[in-house]
């Protein structure tokens, strides 16, 4: 199961079409139908905040919320490096190596901790909900 989904991340990622909408600062991804929040860089909140952050974001509209684990890895260009991210994306913390962003996946081996991607590298790790971490909200295409 765990290499199904591998091979269908590592799919996406070579068909992702991204569209940067400058005037609203908002990156299209037209493969999986989804818009990614890209105005400024949003930090150091805890999971419970990056969530009612994302719930209440209004930027051209709403329906916005913290992306999956699998859902942020589709941005992750690991052709790249300082930062990882697919190019249209302008605004992302590169504060240090542990640059890391929130997910709304839950580590599934402890109730108290959640998974991060990172564009430091490109890579995923898990740390407490307590956590102070970067936020990137996602939100279906209209």
């Amino acid at each position: 199961m765990k290499l199904v989904l591998l091979i269908t991340m590592i799919f996406g990622l070579v068909n992702a079409d991204f569209v940067r909408k400058n005037r609203i600062n908002i990156v299209k991804d037209t493969t999986l139908n989804l818009e990614w929040q890209d105005d400024k860089v949003v930090k150091d909140l805890n999971l419970k905040d990056a969530k009612r952050y994302c719930s209440n974001l209004s930027l051209r509209g709403s329906g916005w919320r913290l992306p999956s684990q699998k859902e942020l890895r589709t941005i992750v260009d690991k052709t790249n490096f300082y930062p990882s991210i697919a190019t249209p994306f302008v605004h992302t913390s590169m504060r240090d190596s542990n640059s890391m962003y929130w997910t709304s996946t839950k580590y599934e081996f402890n109730k108290d901790a959640a998974w991060l991607v990172g564009f430091w590298g490109g890579g995923d790790h898990y740390s407490s909900i307590n956590y102070k971490a970067n936020v990137r909200c996602v939100r279906d295409a209209e």
